[in-house]
């Protein structure tokens, strides 16, 4: 409506911050100078502050759209309201570290492949790079997967996969070479302070988030808005998510529509594990099912849109797969 009144080339009022609207004024000239040399030379932490809407975001996605790759590797995190774990695997994710969600890929890949060295290396590697985000949701849920995974094989191919060995292998070698630290992190070889304060911090986010629910449990307080009313029960407490994704959608969608996300979840579990005898099915169904999981003590499957997109794509492709008849096209 905007464009064609106004002749205007793009839509002007977007939420998100476009780089193409970036406009040099002498500020933000400098602000975006000082960002470029700070990159470049290795400064370390360089702070841009300013009013809501003054363009912050905008001179930092216009750098980005400006850096060599080829000599820079940069992420963006659009929150900072995390505590130290979750700022890391937020950090993870940004520079694309993989998670559980990314394991079974190269699974199928093993499964399908003739020649399977270079692919059992992957693992390994794939294994050390998911201890070291020392997530310990995403760890253990990528071993229950796993499990499930390899048991799965194992009831379509009659034979114990080594596979299992492969990943076993690579899981006791990642731990032995990072011990220490993910001892000192806590909640997997241990608990100490470090994993008790985190765990207190998402007990009592978790608390508002049953107050909201409380307040307002059929309709909840509108979808994107729990950050918006956080500060409404939660006086002096820094916003941030609640580590469950379940209790996230009751706050914000309210009981009905948690309820239809629900159905969805269980429909492409129950098609998924009809079909579980092809591969493919096989190895998004645990995708799938890793990520519910994960969402039960975690909030990154709803809160980072690569997770979503990668939720709804497997989603997609079981239930596609569901409308096949031994291989055939798609029932219409």
């Amino acid at each position: 409506m905007y464009e064609s009144f106004y002749g205007l080339s793009g839509k002007p009022f977007q939420l998100n911050p476009d780089p193409a609207f970036y406009f040099g004024s002498r500020g933000h000239k400098r602000a975006y100078a000082y960002l470029q040399y700070g990159l470049y030379q290795s400064e370390g932490f360089i702070v841009i502050t300013g009013e809501i809407g003054a363009g912050k975001t905008t001179i930092v996605r216009s750098l980005f759209e400006h850096i060599d790759r080829d000599k820079l590797v940069a992420a963006q995190l659009v929150s900072t309201q995390l505590d130290a774990d979750d700022m890391l695997r937020a950090v993870g994710a940004a520079f694309g570290l993989p998670h559980a969600y990314s394991g079974h890929m190269t699974y199928y890949l093993w499964g399908i492949s003739q020649k399977r060295g270079w692919i059992n290396g992957a693992i390994l590697l794939q294994t050390f790079c998911l201890f070291i985000t020392y997530s310990r949701s995403a760890i253990f849920v990528g071993a229950l997967t796993t499990v499930v995974w390899v048991g799965l094989m194992w009831l379509r191919e009659r034979k114990f996969p080594t596979l299992f060995w492969i990943s076993a292998i690579s899981a006791l070698l990642s731990l032995g070479l990072l011990y220490p630290q993910i001892f000192h992190r806590g909640g997997i070889v241990s608990y100490n302070q470090v994993s008790q304060s985190s765990d207190t911090l998402r007990m009592t986010v978790q608390d508002v988030g049953l107050a909201m629910f409380k307040a307002h449990p059929f309709l909840g307080v509108g979808f994107n808005h729990y950050m918006l009313a956080f500060s409404t029960f939660a006086q002096g407490l820094s916003a941030t998510y609640i580590h469950n994704v379940y209790l996230h959608l009751c706050v914000e969608i309210g009981l009905f529509g948690t309820l239809a996300f629900v159905v969805f979840c269980a429909l492409i579990l129950v098609k998924g594990w009809k079909k579980r005898d092809q591969p493919e099915v096989m190895t998004c169904l645990c995708i799938f099912a890793g990520l519910l999981l994960i969402g039960m003590a975690d909030f990154y499957p709803l809160c980072q849109q690569e997770i979503r997109l990668i939720f709804f794509l497997v989603a997609g492709f079981i239930g596609q797969r569901s409308l096949t008849v031994d291989g055939e096209n798609p029932r219409l």
